[in-house]
């Protein structure tokens, strides 16, 4: 059930805290990691998940703001092509910039092909604790509208149209081409909430990142490039630069766990360095996904009331 999902974050060095609460080396050893991820994560039909996100953007070495959010919730795959779910939660995020401090509670459902958000703590009293109702291919633009920088797309990470699940299932089937993530050391027993698991730290492999993105990107032409490092500024022009890719990948890394009596993978964490060379930007990214009660019976039915996006567009003065 875990997904890539590029999200802001900073705390790379989370990967230390997950290794540091491991209790000993696993015996059994996995020989490709990521693929046995990709394998066994197709496989997990429901679920619980919890997600956390966090991270920063600095401009010419000025923080410019920080990120942190929890999204929680269940999901269960449904018949459409991929790896669509539906999916019930909640998101809460705090967005910290040197002018202020903003904070952000949402409900969200996803129902076939629409998002159902409530922004809890709106201050426009029209849309306050009330569903918006949105498509899923416009639900980035309205995230961007609202200025909520990528929060309300997190919260339909799990679904999409069948076009990007496709497109979703040929990057995961690129990266498996190029052996894009590598282990390079033994797996480490770790408790991942009541889950005794074997953690393995993958690392980017420098040898064929730059012709896995080179071929993402022709394969994508401008498609779905949100949730891929494609979507930001200045990383074609750094795909041809030894430095830029050396760093890039130097920054890269990945933890997939497996649970010891199924084999299912129960958390995934990534965290990443991308940097905007023209604009002396950099982004450090985080994020981590737990998934518990596999395959349990889960229902998710969509809100009696709701508003369209544009009639929340109005009421917000921004259609």
């Amino acid at each position: 059930m875990t997904h890539q999902y590029r999200a802001l974050g900073a705390f790379g060095s989370l990967i230390i805290v997950f290794l540091a609460l491991a209790t000993s080396v696993s015996a059994a050893t996995l020989t490709n990691p990521y693929k046995a991820f990709v394998e066994n994560d197709s496989k997990i039909q429901s679920g619980d998940i919890d997600a956390r996100m966090a991270g920063s953007v600095e401009v010419s070495g000025e923080l410019e703001a920080t990120i942190e959010a929890t999204l929680e919730g269940s999901a269960v795959k449904q018949g459409r092509a991929g790896s669509y779910y539906d999916f019930i939660g909640s998101l809460n995020a705090t967005i910290v910039t040197p002018d202020q401090t903003a904070k952000l509670k949402v409900d969200a459902i996803q129902k076939d092909e629409y998002a159902y958000i409530k922004i809890k703590n709106a201050d426009n009293k029209g849309i306050k604790n009330k569903w918006i109702r949105i498509h899923e291919k416009d639900v980035e633009e309205f995230d961007d509208k609202l200025g909520t920088v990528g929060l309300l797309t997190f919260t339909t990470t799990f679904s999409s149209s069948a076009r990007e699940n496709e497109l979703r299932e040929k990057r995961r089937a690129l990266e498996l081409k190029h052996n894009l993530w590598i282990s390079n050391e033994a797996p480490v027993a770790l408790k991942v909430g009541k889950f005794r698991t074997d953690a393995y730290y993958l690392e980017m492999n420098r040898d064929t990142a730059v012709a896995y993105y080179k071929e993402l990107d022709q394969l994508l032409n401008g498609e779905d490039e949100e949730g891929t490092d494609l979507n930001f500024d200045g990383f074609r022009e750094g795909l041809d630069s030894k430095s830029y890719m050396d760093r890039f990948v130097s920054e890269a890394w990945m933890l997939v766990a497996f649970d010891k009596a199924t084999g299912m993978p129960v958390r995934m964490a990534t965290g990443e360095e991308v940097r905007d060379v023209a604009n002396d930007q950099t982004t450090d990214l985080f994020i981590s996904m737990d998934t518990s009660k596999l395959n349990k019976k889960v229902k998710v039915t969509a809100p009696k009331k709701w508003m369209t996006d544009e009639e929340a567009l109005e009421k917000l003065g921004l259609n």
